[in-house]
């Protein structure tokens, strides 16, 4: 055993230490539990959004992206030639930058949208953080994660107060739905390979962690209605999951988190914490005197690190010896291979909670920085998949991408709750 294996396995960060069968089971159990309504981390929310019909053409739509770290605006119209994308504009996500007020989030979200009233009054919001959807189409924030500091956010109806807000501007008839990002993957991913939601699942793995899935509303018990076999979307929530085997870093990254205690799944697989927790396992192993005398004093002085920068062995780890930044290679190897093990045994729970009973394939719609763009975790989510969800459960699957998914997803979901609201 390696002195790094060693010190990993020691700590509890070794990737073998995370079983992706033993966590699948947990988070299935868990997630089955909050469909019905039961005490579990998991939220499993009722989307009130159905994955039948098809979106209307030539009606464009407006739509904001508020994710982990962008906030995005456009008008999105589906034409016979594909979805058309105008006007996008990009800006910080209020709140990345310094603590602001919720109703500065709201001007936010009613500057960006404006310039495009003129040709639609109907705004799907994709909303990159945990709400509670109602039957309206509306949604209560429940807390802004991803290290977000909103504020007067709690319990606040996004659609409704960004309807107020536009009415006191002079813009009448406004309509908004509102949908969490992993469902507008879905969407998107959905209509981008010409499929229907019901076949799909959703997967965001970026800044933030999380899944969603179509469910038969009578396979969701606290809705009480035994006989309704449409399929509504579910937002898992998965990142809230608390059960997960957490070494010692984890805890260290999670004493020193904003929200310590909760999303305890996402803090480890996503982009907003891998290259903190990498940091925490670097410096912890450069305590112990894992790395020369010049890397022990450098890494153990390390106060920040990206994770993109733990993914490409960039910024500060640069001026390490080449001996030195291998052992570092070997470490942050390790801690990207748990997350897609942790990624793979929550999605592994999704597909077999979401299975149609009937062998057909489950194509997983998926989205986010860390997925599209790591080096490291799209293989080590491949490997856990190809061992534990293909080999052990039997599941079939394959991963969908396609380009402004959730911008796409977010004007098909919209148009469909029109179509829905007008009968």
């Amino acid at each position: 055993m390696s002195n790094v294996h060693a010190f990993l396995e020691r700590h509890g960060m070794a990737p073998e230490q995370v079983d992706p069968a033993a966590l699948s089971r947990a988070i299935e159990a868990d997630m089955r539990r909050a469909l019905a309504g039961e005490s579990a981390s998991t939220l499993m929310l009722p989307s009130h959004l159905y994955g039948e019909g098809k979106p209307a053409m030539d009606t464009p739509v407006v739509v904001i992206d508020a994710g982990g770290t962008n906030f995005r605006a456009a008008l999105v119209t589906f034409t016979a030639d594909g979805p058309v994308i105008q006007g996008l504009t990009q800006s910080p996500m209020p709140g990345t930058h310094g603590e602001v007020d919720w109703s500065d989030f709201i001007r936010h979200c009613a500057d960006g949208v404006e310039p495009f009233l003129a040709q639609s009054r109907l705004i799907g919001i994709c909303f990159s953080y945990s709400a509670d959807p109602q039957p309206d189409g509306d949604s209560l924030v429940l807390n802004l994660n991803k290290e977000i500091r909103v504020r007067n956010s709690a319990g606040r109806p996004v659609g409704g107060d960004l309807k107020a807000e536009l009415q006191r501007r002079g813009y009448e008839g406004v309509e908004t739905v509102l949908l969490n990002d992993t469902l507008a993957v879905q969407f998107g991913a959905a209509a981008g390979h010409h499929l229907s939601p019901n076949e799909c699942i959703g997967m965001v793995c970026g800044t933030g962690a999380n899944i969603c899935c179509a469910l038969p509303v009578k396979d969701i018990p606290k809705l009480s209605r035994p006989g309704d076999d449409r399929a509504m979307l579910v937002n898992c929530e998965s990142g809230f999951f608390l059960g997960v085997p957490q070494g010692d870093y984890d805890k260290e990254l999670e004493a020193q988190s904003a929200d310590p205690g909760r999303y305890l799944h996402e803090k480890m697989v996503s982009g907003a914490y891998m290259g903190t927790l990498c940091r925490l396992t670097l410096r912890g192993a450069a305590r112990e005197g894992v790395f020369s005398a010049a890397g022990n004093a450098l890494l153990a002085g390390l106060e920040e690190l990206t994770s993109q920068e733990a993914d490409t062995l960039s910024g500060p780890l640069t001026a390490l010896s080449p001996d030195d930044l291998a052992l570092a290679d070997e470490i942050i190897a390790a801690v990207f291979e748990r997350s897609g093990r942790a990624m793979c045994a929550a999605l592994s729970a999704v597909l077999r909670i979401a299975d149609r009973g009937d062998g057909s394939l489950t194509h997983i719609g998926a989205e986010g920085s860390l997925f599209q763009k790591s080096r490291r975790f799209r293989p080590a989510l491949d490997r856990a998949m190809e061992s534990y969800a293909a080999g052990e459960c039997g599941l079939r699957f394959d991963f969908l991408t396609c380009q402004n998914t959730t911008l796409i997803g977010t004007a098909c979901a919209a148009l469909l709750m029109q179509a829905a609201r007008q009968g």
